[in-house]
């Protein structure tokens, strides 16, 4: 009988210890879930900025701040100049406000050929300008310059 007793105690011991640790494990996954998304909100505001920068090829002539707003993340994108780097942070709306950052060394070597003969971008000098483009692939320099990198330029 007392053996009965101890093994229903120790059973519904362990089912309380079953039950608290379930639901502290419910409390934890809103945070990692939006530092996952906050994560990669970071990593679209690099993306977005090396294509705001391949559009206007003034933008990395200077430092820059851009804020971009997602609904459910805001974007801050800072370009500094000096030492050619992106950081992008996104901070998520809501009770945790959780954070990330994503940095890019040697931003403009990542921006694909605007105009400007860096030649960043696969290409074989056809197209307009006066590009002698080496590399392989189907890109089209629109370049003065010399064309050897990485990215398909058009």
């Amino acid at each position: 009988m007392i053996a009965l007793v101890l093994a229903m105690l120790l059973l519904a011991v362990t089912a309380i210890l079953f039950v608290s640790n379930v639901s502290s494990r419910e409390a934890l996954t809103p945070g990692v879930l939006q530092g996952s998304q906050a994560f990669y909100y970071a990593q679209s505001g690099v993306e977005w900025y090396l294509k705001y920068a391949d559009d206007d090829p003034t933008e990395l002539t200077a430092d820059r701040t851009r804020q971009v707003d997602f609904g459910d993340a805001q974007v801050t994108i800072r370009y500094t100049k000096s030492l050619n780097r992106v950081v992008s942070t996104a901070t998520m709306a809501g009770t945790d406000g959780a954070k990330s950052s994503i940095r890019v060394n040697n931003f403009s070597d990542h921006v694909p050929a605007n105009g400007n003969g860096n030649g960043n971008g696969n290409g074989n000098g056809n197209g307009n300008g006066n590009g002698n483009g080496n590399g392989n692939g189907n890109g089209n320099g629109n370049g003065n310059g010399n064309g050897n990198g990485r990215g398909n330029g058009n």
